[in-house]
């Protein structure tokens, strides 16, 4: 019978983030304890204590993998379509439709669920460290999105302004869109909701009007 192969300390930690991405689901933030996420692995906690000294440090590590995929699906994604207003239009397919929700998990995960990281997100304003992870995420978000407007104003598909407001406007309403989902009925209707919130904001873009307004 072959022997199982050992995993190295990567994938150790992996797996550990998994679990802990999982119990944090279920249990929440202050639920999620070293010893419910052992329990969920089938293992003694030394083990979890051997990689990481602290809850804490999950937290960090786990938004630090979130960040990687980040940049691997959807910075990258991008950065392959020549065409300003292409691209601009499929950064707003995503961004404020569920393809960029499925970003925060672990690949592992199935369905990927957004809800750990928000309560990864709640930490930013009780540890530092979170709070810089963070603040990476979204200075990558709004570097990327801040050269496409820049393109699309060059390009004379928007009109001309400052790029860098024009972001902090489309951060704002995507981060108020998820607050506003959590009140819809189910996935379809979510989907619908965030289907006219894209086309406003691309004909708000545009035009200087949304849909609603007609004309």
């Amino acid at each position: 019978m072959a022997k199982k192969k050992r995993m190295n300390a990567e994938e150790r930690k992996q797996q550990i983030l998994e679990h802990f991405y999982e119990v944090l689901i279920e249990e929440g933030i202050e639920g999620a304890s070293i010893g419910k996420i052992a329990k969920h692995m089938g293992v003694h906690k030394s083990l979890l204590v051997h990689y990481f000294n602290k809850k804490e440090e999950m937290f960090v590590e786990l938004i630090g993998r979130i960040i990687e995929r980040y940049e691997q699906t959807f910075i990258r994604k991008f950065k392959e379509i020549d065409d300003p207003e292409k691209r601009l239009e499929t950064v707003l397919d995503d961004f404020f439709g569920l393809p960029f929700k499925k970003l925060f998990g672990l690949p592992s995960t199935n369905p990927p669920d957004d809800e750990a990281f928000y309560a990864c997100y709640y930490l930013t304003r009780r540890n530092e460290a979170v709070r810089k992870r963070f603040q990476e995420m979204y200075t990558l978000l709004r570097n990327e999105l801040t050269d496409i407007i820049r393109l699309c104003m060059e390009e004379g598909t928007i009109p001309k302004g400052d790029p860098e407001r024009i972001v902090d406007l489309l951060v704002v309403l995507e981060e108020g869109l998820n607050v506003c989902e959590i009140m819809r009925e189910n996935d379809r209707e979510s989907e619908d909701f965030r289907a006219y919130v894209k086309a406003d904001v691309l004909d708000l873009l545009k035009n200087g009007r949304t849909s609603t307004q007609g004309g």
